[in-house]
């Protein structure tokens, strides 16, 4: 294995660890979404002259991560001195999402004229329990498809990996265009599956991270194993 090989494994393996890293933060933000519907019926239990910063603490007390964390951070900077609208703004810029965004927009128009918000708030989570049901229920007729994509994403790069060296299709006179020809068919189905990974998530601009990611790592398996062969 040289020097180049070396590398190319050794940033393959990064870019794997980066992809976790990655994973985990969006997962994060997904439990966020999940957990928000029950945060807002709290919400709306208040009565209005509950200032919202009470109410923000209260539910926090009771949410679980990572909501309860995000709530409470945004509690600490309002009890720090921060405006209340610059600290839900920042909460909504570290956990980017059309639900959290909507509940921001609501918070600070209630802060700024003292409205009572309790329908409002009741409505939009209504309308976000039942569209993350049907998210669910979407995802699960799925799941065999999106899985099996996975389990395609390791095991055909490792096929070919194992064929290319087996055939000592490098020696051959046609070597460098097999061998460009399978990261270019490895690179375009870790796209694809990628794309209707995304599509089922219902997460279309995920795609290009998604697609990335999956490309990378099904090319590196493949040459793990090809390198692993032939060592």
């Amino acid at each position: 294995m040289d020097v180049f090989e070396s590398s190319a494994l050794a940033v393959g393996a990064a870019v794997l660890l980066g992809w976790m890293a990655v994973s985990w933060h969006a997962s994060r933000r997904q439990r966020l979404d999940a957990d928000l519907p029950a945060a807002l019926f709290s919400m709306a239990s208040y009565e209005s002259h509950v200032p919202l910063e009470s109410v923000l603490s209260d539910v926090a007390a009771c949410a679980p991560e990572p909501l309860k964390s995000a709530l409470a951070d945004c509690v600490r900077q309002v009890r720090s001195g921060v405006p209340f609208g610059v600290a839900l703004t920042r909460l909504r810029e570290k956990y980017p999402g059309a639900l959290l965004g909507r509940v921001v927009q609501l918070l600070q128009a209630a802060h700024q004229s003292g409205a009572d918000l309790s329908d409002a708030l009741r409505n939009v989570a209504q309308d976000a329990h039942e569209f993350q049901r049907l998210q669910a229920l979407r995802r699960e007729s799925f799941a065999v498809q999106k899985y099996t994509l996975y389990a395609g994403a390791v095991l055909v790069p490792a096929l070919l990996g194992l064929l290319f060296s087996w055939m000592h299709a490098a020696d051959s006179p046609y070597g460098a265009s097999v061998f460009w020809g399978l990261q270019v068919y490895l690179a375009a189905f870790g796209v694809l599956s990628a794309a209707f990974v995304a599509a089922v998530e219902s997460d279309v601009h995920d795609v290009l991270r998604k697609g990335a990611w999956l490309s990378l790592f099904v090319l590196w398996v493949f040459h793990a194993v090809r390198l692993g062969v032939s060592a």
